[in-house]
């Protein structure tokens, strides 16, 4: 990556020193919201016998 281009997503987004990563925040109005409806593999919540 070039230097101008890093400077300019340091500027938008949070970095992390230590992952040398960039942290992205992103705001929901509801959880359901980062699923697709399309998603033909939803996940279950299945209950756990002991």
């Amino acid at each position: 990556m070039k230097k101008k281009e890093k400077s300019y997503l340091r500027q938008i987004y949070a970095y992390d020193e230590a992952d040398k990563s960039y942290l992205i925040d992103l705001s929901l109005d509801k959880y359901e919201e980062i699923f697709n409806d399309w998603d033909a593999g939803p996940l279950k919540k299945k209950a756990m016998n002991p």
